[in-house]
């Protein structure tokens, strides 16, 4: 009999024990094992230490060793061993699923980091390429239904000739039938019902086909009242970005008027700067004035907004805005060098749905405040 723990055989020394479960090892490979776990270290069954129970063996001749137990009791640990296999292998599984489906969700978020990130101009060139697409798919429909309704025509124009001949071919059938011969009347009757069933079988095949044809042109109908409703929609979409696009020029245009006029008037002061700094605050420096007062702006358009220019200096790490502002003040100083750079931020100010932020020449910059 050997130990389950070190495979070592189990000597009539002393030192063997067994617990509940009725599997024997040696005491000193049973007791670390218990007093960390507390199981069983081939069955994993709850066990403790007052359970262990002292084995004696008497007589024990290694003679009576016998080579098919070895060979039982060696086929016993290797199914155990699979049996740990597996349960490990079914652990690093679970592990590598768990990892698998971590990368897919991190891949998605980055993926969705990445569209949010899109600059408008972007979303704008897919929607022109959306347009044009519609365009041209509207274009292939009205052509199609265009030739649809000349086959329509057609098809009338068939049933006309159709049903004329079948009325010719009565009245023929009918005035015959007064002047033949008695005895000749079947074989004509014959010949003139073989030319009228092919005549109706051909005005049944034109019938389905024009039922064939009103579904289609119904169809396109459909499909053309779709494409019409999402060219409608793109228009209008396009429409009020025209109509934003000309607001915000209008509020550029009349705040470098503004700004233009105050340069003007302070020409003799500054030379270079769009507006006259100070070292102290003055009722004649604009920069101080605009601190104190803002300079307030009409809008202009359908739906005229007001707007006001407040200086703000430049080390000034924060400013005090209300909560609805979208920009991050602080740390972001704007630098330009022309006048005519406020274009590239009045192109951006749709963004924000209270607060404009455009460069200055100097040391201070103005925060626009939409009223």
């Amino acid at each position: 009999m050997h130990c389950l723990v070190c495979y070592c055989s189990l000597s009539s020394s002393g030192g063997a024990v067994a617990i509940q479960c009725g599997h024997v090892f040696h005491q000193h490979c049973l007791l670390p094992h218990i007093k960390q776990s507390q199981t069983c270290p081939l069955c994993h069954e709850p066990t403790s230490v007052k359970s262990i129970i002292m084995l004696d063996f008497y007589n024990v001749c290694d003679e009576d060793y016998d080579e098919e137990e070895e060979m039982y009791w060696n086929e016993g640990i290797l199914e155990q061993l699979a049996l740990v296999r597996k349960e490990k292998l079914l652990a690093l599984k679970k592990k590598v699923k768990l990892f698998q489906s971590c990368v897919n969700n991190m891949s998605y978020i980055v993926n969705e980091i990445f569209i949010n990130k899109l600059e408008p101009d972007v979303f704008t060139t897919l929607k022109e390429q959306n347009f044009s697409s519609l365009e041209s798919d509207l274009h292939k429909l009205k052509t199609e239904n265009n030739g649809l309704r000349e086959e329509i025509e057609h098809l009338k124009n068939v049933k006309t000739i159709v049903t004329s001949v079948r009325y010719y071919a009565e009245n023929t059938l009918s005035s015959l039938l007064d002047v033949v011969p008695k005895g000749h009347e079947f074989g004509i009757s014959l010949n003139l019902a073989n030319s009228c069933m092919l005549y109706k079988r051909m005005l049944v095949k034109h019938e389905m086909l024009s039922r064939y044809l009103r579904n289609e042109i119904s169809n396109y109908h459909d499909k053309l009242k779709l494409a019409t409703a999402s060219f409608d929609s793109s228009n209008n979409k396009t429409n009020l970005y025209e109509n934003e696009m000309k607001k915000l020029k209008l509020i550029e245009n009349t705040l470098l008027a503004q700004i233009d006029s105050r340069n003007n008037s302070n020409a003799s002061n500054s030379d270079n700067s769009a507006f006259s700094i100070c070292e102290a605050d003055s009722a004649s420096c604009d920069v101080c004035s605009l601190k104190k007062k803002p300079l307030p702006i009409k809008g202009t358009g359908s739906h005229p907004r007001d707007i006001e220019i407040m200086l703000v200096p430049k080390d000034e790490e924060s400013i005090e805005v209300s909560s609805a502002s979208a920009l991050p003040i602080s740390g972001e100083i704007i630098s330009a060098k022309k006048t005519r750079a406020y274009q590239h931020y009045f192109t951006h100010s749709a963004q924000f749905k209270d607060r404009i932020l455009i460069s200055c020449k100097k040391e201070n910059f103005p925060l626009v405040k939409v009223t």
